[in-house]
Formats: structure tokens, C-alpha cells, sequence
């Protein structure tokens, strides 16, 4: 049985999104021919967008849905960085517990051309698992701000931040303060969810959700 639920008709929560935040960007351009260097399409790019990703995207969505959002996570000190933590503060989105570690901001760069045809997709990232330091600095940001948050949203894409150690270490908080958390879940070691409140598994999107251009 299908149903469906209109966010705009929940009343407004104070949510905190736990996860991989992103940034998708797009080159859109054209084809016309092959490089004489070497049998490889020669991409003439036309214009560029960027738009929140992974769990920033999910955050945008909440704050759509008319809920005050705060993100926690890590980026890197670099320009997709910058970029992401100035995009999600456009929209509202709290940015206090979102933490620069010497890492690379996960960023996923599209080339789109004739009849937006994929040609190829570029990614920056880093998913070596936190470190115990980084994982304990980032448990006790949470504890000092963990009674502002009526629910806790984990959005898993697998890309180091959710070790098992921290994400146990987000419910075990959260439940000595009686706060929800449900988790969308992707890593098949269900072991590190235990004790969520919920657990929801959803096929993703090939193309995300353009919440916000940058």
C-alpha cells in the first residue's frame, strides 16, 4: 500500500540533519567533434550551476517544507566548501555544527551535452572514515546543542562521516534526551543503526533534487 504526506501541513520542527553533505555541479555544453590528441568527444562547456547535495540537499527540502533546519557534518577547506557552507546559510539552514576537517568537500561535477546527454562525471572526495578525534569532537558539539533538536534526520551516503562509532554515538545521545532519529539508510551494516527509531530504505536519484542553484 502507497501513501503519500504533505510536509506543508506538519507543524514546524527544529530538525537536525546528520550526514554527507555535497555539492553537484553541472557543465552544459556541446559536442561537435572528436580530439585530434586522441579518439575522445572535445566538450565545448556553455554555462555551469551548482546545487546542494547528498544531505544538504535533504536539508534543503526540509527547510522548504517550512522547518528550521541545522546541519551536522564536515567539509573541507577548499572553494566547494566555502561554497556549500555559504549556500546553506542563504537558506537558513543552521551551520553551527558543520565542521572543516582537513579533507576534501565532496563535490560531483556533471558534463551534460547535446540533448543533456551525460558524458562523464567527475568527483572530489574523501571517504576515509573519521577518526576517533573527529568523531569525538563532533559527539561533543552535539551534546552541548542536542536540546535545541525535536528530531534527528541521518542521511548515510557512505562518504567516511557515519562511522559506526559516531553514528551509535548520534542515537545514544539523542535517546538520553528522548529525541527520534530516523535514518535513511544505504550501508548494508544495518548494526550501526541500532536503536533508531525508524530505518527507511529509498532507491536514489540519478539526477538530485535542484533545491537551490549557487
Amino acid at each position: 500500500m502507497e501513501f503519500t504526506i504533505n510536509l506543508n501541513r506538519i507543524r514546524s520542527k527544529s530538525i537536525l540533519v546528520v550526514g554527507d553533505v555535497m555539492l553537484d555541479t553541472y557543465y552544459k555544453g556541446e559536442v561537435t567533434r572528436i580530439s585530434p590528441e586522441a579518439p575522445v568527444p572535445v566538450f565545448r562547456k556553455k554555462s555551469e550551476n551548482s546545487v546542494l547535495g547528498g544531505a544538504a540537499n535533504v536539508a534543503a527540502n526540509l527547510v522548504a517544507a517550512d522547518q528550521n533546519v541545522s546541519v551536522l557534518s564536515v567539509i573541507g577547506n577548499d572553494i566547494g566548501g566555502k561554497m556549500l557552507c555559504e549556500a546553506l546559510k542563504q537558506m537558513g539552514i543552521n551551520t553551527e555544527l558543520l565542521e572543516t576537517f582537513g579533507r576534501n568537500t565532496t563535490v560531483k561535477t556533471r558534463f551534460m551535452a547535446n540533448h543533456n546527454q551525460q558524458l562523464l562525471r567527475l568527483d572530489v572526495e574523501d571517504t576515509a572514515p573519521l577518526t576517533e578525534t573527529e568523531s569525538g569532537h563532533l559527539l561533543l558539539n552535539l551534546k552541548d546543542r542536542i536540546a535545541h533538536f525535536d528530531l534527528i534526520l541521518v542521511s548515510d551516503y557512505r562518504k567516511g562521516l557515519l562511522t559506526h562509532r559516531f553514528t551509535q554515538g548520534v542515537i545514544r545521545i539523542a535517546g538520553e534526551h528522548g529525541i527520534p532519529v530516523i535514518v535513511d539508510v544505504k550501508d548494508p551494516d544495518v548494526e550501526k543503526y541500532k536503536h533508531a527509531y525508524l530505518l527507511l530504505k529509498q532507491k536514489r536519484r540519478e539526477k538530485p533534487m535542484e533545491a537551490k542553484e549557487l
